[in-house]
């Protein structure tokens, strides 16, 4: 997973700019405060969307928890937030990204192995502040 996402993907800090809203169409865009692995040149990320996503949503049938994390507001920020590119055949998808649920890279020995990987490809921005929340070491107080 680390080496995927230090391939590909972003590790970012990021607000919701534009909430996922099915009657409109439109798909979720987030504003990177933050990027620690990836281009760090990229600020917006709008997360592609198929018909099928949006058509599921406004059909009143539940989505299935994999297509989304949970429906944020405009405003929420993102800790830690891995995004992967999108890939398919559909045109829309150029450009735009999937959330990933590669958990287990934003935080600790995960993170670490991701910035190693990321440093050997020239993708290592900066790590995130240690938070324990992630699995991070708890810096100790020196006396």
């Amino acid at each position: 997973m680390a080496k995927e996402v230090a391939a590909e993907g972003v590790l970012i800090r990021g607000t919701l700019i534009q909430a996922f809203d099915a009657s409109r169409r439109q798909p979720e865009v987030i504003r990177a405060a933050a990027v620690f692995v990836g281009d760090k040149r990229l600020k917006h990320f709008t997360i592609y969307r198929s018909d099928f996503d949006f058509d599921q949503e406004r059909s009143g049938r539940p989505v299935l928890s994999c297509l989304r994390p949970a429906p944020f507001e405009v405003g929420h920020i993102y800790e830690r937030l891995v995004l992967m590119p999108a890939k398919g055949k559909d045109p829309i998808v150029n450009g735009r990204w999937r959330f990933s649920f590669f958990g287990s890279v934003v935080g600790g020995k995960g993170l670490e192995l991701l910035a190693d990987e990321a440093a050997k490809r020239g993708r290592f921005v900066s790590r995130p502040p240690s938070d324990p929340k992630y699995g991070d070491p708890v810096e100790q107080a020196v006396e």
